[in-house]
């Protein structure tokens, strides 16, 4: 049986090595790699073919597209105080990478794009990070009527699991708790999240190659509703955490606090994991882990 390639960018991320992963599990797949780092030997699936291509390199990026792919595109400047501190950069990777992507899709004739977007896109908040993810969504969907180029966009909520570095605010949380048994928070822990464990949403991710969910738009979010506190709570009791601390900042511009759902747009359809792990039990795994 032919195997169906997939083709994944910025594999080094968080949600794509728990994909990576996901697929290495599978049968009749072959699977490529891009990522301007290349993972460590250790870090390699056998079986995974990982190359370096930056996705600002349109030349090399085209070389590396197959036709009658299936492209999952997670490759981007994902941090949102990162983005808006280097504007630029986010704009010139995010926008300007994705560009890229979607000439050499085109130019090979790939069979779908699946791009890794965000809540945010729907958002006045999240600054130029927002905007970067917005500006890709309306661009392949351009690109999409004008040729004819099959797509899902994926807008993920608060992600958090296996993989996650500090940047993410639960894993940010653990390594808290555990080093210094404190955790600083700057807000007043008000702010409410649908959080999703990335083991859900890869495995939504995997269904999402299929045409059924070809040129539409699903949002990826917890079913149920957590305050930053309750989080908290949640892992004081399964950790040597002692204190807590919450600094509320005066002004802040770009993370929203109830939702962002402020833009009128392709809204998108909410899908939910019929097998959901629960934040507790997402928790604990990810706390054994460290």
């Amino acid at each position: 049986m032919k195997k169906e390639r997939i083709i994944i960018t910025g594999g080094s991320g968080f949600i794509a090595r728990n994909l990576i992963e996901y697929f290495s599990n599978k049968k009749n797949f072959s699977v490529i790699v891009l990522d301007k780092t290349k993972l460590p030997k250790k870090n390699q699936i056998q079986g995974i073919k990982y190359l370096k291509i930056n996705i600002l390199n349109k030349n090399n990026l085209i070389k590396a597209i197959h036709p009658n792919s299936i492209v999952y595109h997670f490759a981007a400047i994902a941090d949102i105080d990162d983005a808006n501190k280097n504007h630029l950069d986010a704009i010139n990777v995010n926008i300007n990478g994705t560009v890229n992507l979607l000439e050499a899709c085109k130019k090979k004739k790939v069979k779908k794009i699946i791009f890794a977007s965000s809540i945010y896109a729907l958002s006045e908040q999240g600054g130029f990070y927002s905007t970067t993810k917005l500006s890709s969504e309306m661009l392949i969907s351009r690109y999409s009527q004008k040729f004819d180029l099959k797509f899902t966009i994926l807008r993920f909520g608060s992600l958090y699991g296996r993989y996650s570095d500090k940047n993410n605010t639960i894993s940010n949380f653990i390594h808290q708790a555990i080093k210094h048994r404190k955790i600083i928070r700057f807000s007043d822990g008000k702010e409410i999240r649908n959080y999703i464990n990335v083991i859900d949403a890869i495995k939504l991710c995997y269904e999402f190659r299929k045409k059924k969910y070809n040129n539409k738009y699903y949002n990826l979010v917890g079913k149920k509703k957590y305050t930053v506190k309750e989080v908290i709570k949640i892992i004081s009791k399964i950790t040597p955490l002692k204190k807590i601390i919450f600094k509320p900042k005066l002004i802040d511009k770009y993370h929203y606090k109830k939702n962002p759902y402020t833009y009128t747009l392709k809204f998108g359809k909410f899908l939910y994991s019929n097998s959901e792990i629960t934040l507790e039990q997402g928790l604990k795994s990810l706390i054994k882990k460290k």
